[in-house]
């Protein structure tokens, strides 16, 4: 009898799990056709107070942006702050385009704001360019915020974005929880390469970013600022960012400092490939790696990316930038919605997913990294940083456990009108997955930085 009921006990429960992976497939595979929400409904449905700063937008004719490079006057208005409230009516220029590439086509839009005088917003440096992450492919909406939370405890970057949550309203509609960071661009207070450029200039400052994927997938996204080099058996897609074609119109100079970017680029990566210094038409002497690149930032880069466990920014969205009489810096980083799993969206954060956070990714995963960590110098140099900054994971880690109730009510809202009707399961399971994964991670790393090189990289 005992054996017949202990039969039927394991029969249920068998059934049951079934029936839960279905529910957890329909919830993530079965398209959801969101739904308009006007702000009076998002304040019916909101359950206590906003914690986060509130952005509204009124855009000229009440049309909004739809693609790329369609820009539309607008008016903004920042509110619930804690002192840093403001607002530009239309007559400011202001204007609001979407952006992003793969974000771009999504049904909730990431967007850029540009206002025609540098201003600031919650207290940061003043600029004209903000950028509005939507997030929309990941429900925790805590990916990149943790990624640059972390950032900013590694110093080895001049600059990485800072991330603001806020809720959004466009044309008196919710548009749901966003991440309000500055623009990754030349200007000071950013990157920092902006120096003015004179006719026949041998040494150029350089904003380049490396995309092995999307521009080399998409050819309309291809233009004369575009190059690929030939690198351990791919093509590599990379794109001049700054100087643009514009920054160079009355230098004369645009093929020349195009030649020097990619110039200097494939000498930066080949001196690391054939562990070999490089002649370039820049110098008297061959440059080795160490003359071309700057190794802290390319280890914190590396760090921030492989706590992250981020393999798609490693072959994509990777910014580098180069000041005047400077070397080649990794940095910011970017991009980090697709992070924090081998499968995206994995639910609900069960032992088996401890596995996925025990890897070493992006030391094998990069093209660059493969090569970098063929040297045991530099194994020995990114294991003692890690010993220095790890408990930063931990930091991090604690913080969003208290986070949490700050955007709660508002991402609940956001997961229900892009998700689903499960929004509260959706986004509570999907947050609490990012930071229980974060301490198996961190408790991964510790071990496998105690191993040599070579047994690390096999991890």
């Amino acid at each position: 009898m005992k054996k017949k009921i202990a039969i039927i006990s394991v029969g249920i429960v068998a059934v049951a799990l079934l029936i839960y992976g279905v529910v957890i497939s329909l919830i993530h595979f079965v398209p959801w056709a969101p739904k308009e929400m006007t702000a009076d409904e998002f304040y019916e449905k909101l359950d206590g107070e906003i914690q986060i700063p509130i952005i509204e937008i009124n855009t000229q004719n009440g049309k909004e942006p739809e693609k790329k490079g369609e820009k539309i006057a607008c008016e903004v208005k920042l509110s619930n702050s804690q002192g840093y409230d403001f607002s530009v009516g239309m007559d400011a220029l202001t204007t609001i385009n979407v952006r992003g590439n793969s974000t771009a086509v999504a049904s909730k839009k990431p967007y850029e704001l540009e206002f025609n005088v540098d201003t600031s917003l919650l207290g940061l440096k003043a600029e004209k360019e903000w950028i509005l992450l939507a997030d929309y492919y990941d429900q925790s909406v805590i990916r990149n915020y943790t990624a640059l939370t972390l950032a900013s405890y590694f110093d080895n970057m001049d600059f990485n974005p800072t991330p603001n949550h806020v809720t959004l309203f466009v044309n008196d509609e919710f548009k749901g929880i966003y991440l309000l960071t500055e623009k990754v661009n030349e200007e000071k207070g950013r990157c920092d390469v902006d120096t003015e450029i004179v006719p026949n200039q041998i040494d150029y400052p350089f904003l380049v970013v490396c995309d092995t994927g999307f521009i080399e997938e998409k050819e309309a996204l291809w233009n004369e600022n575009c190059f690929k080099i030939y690198y351990s058996g791919k093509d590599i897609g990379f794109e001049i960012k700054y100087p643009s074609v514009k920054d160079l119109q009355d230098t004369g100079d645009t093929a020349e400092a195009q030649a020097y970017v990619k110039e200097y680029i494939e000498a930066s990566y080949n001196s690391i490939k054939y562990g070999k210094a490089q002649e370039v038409s820049f110098s008297d002497t061959p440059l080795g790696f160490e003359d071309l690149v700057d190794v802290e930032s390319v280890i914190d880069y590396y760090l921030i990316n492989e706590i992250m466990l981020n393999r798609d920014s490693c072959r994509r969205s990777i910014f580098m930038y180069k000041e005047e009489g400077g070397k080649l810096k990794f940095g910011p980083v970017w991009d980090f919605d697709y992070c924090l799993t081998t499968e995206p969206w994995d639910l609900p954060y069960t032992e088996s997913e401890i596995e996925s956070a025990q890897k070493i990714e992006i030391a094998t995963y990069s093209y660059f990294y493969r090569e970098f960590f063929k040297y045991d110098k530099y194994y020995e140099m990114t294991k003692a940083r890690f010993e220095e900054k790890k408990g930063a994971i931990l930091e991090v880690a604690d913080h969003l456990r208290d986070y949490k109730s700050r955007i709660k009510n508002v991402a609940i809202i956001d997961a229900e009108q892009w998700h689903g009707d499960s929004g509260e399961f959706e986004f509570g399971m999907q947050y609490d997955y990012v930071r229980l994964f974060l301490y198996d991670r961190y408790e991964f790393l510790v071990e496998a930085f105690k191993k040599p090189r070579t047994e690390f990289l096999e991890l």
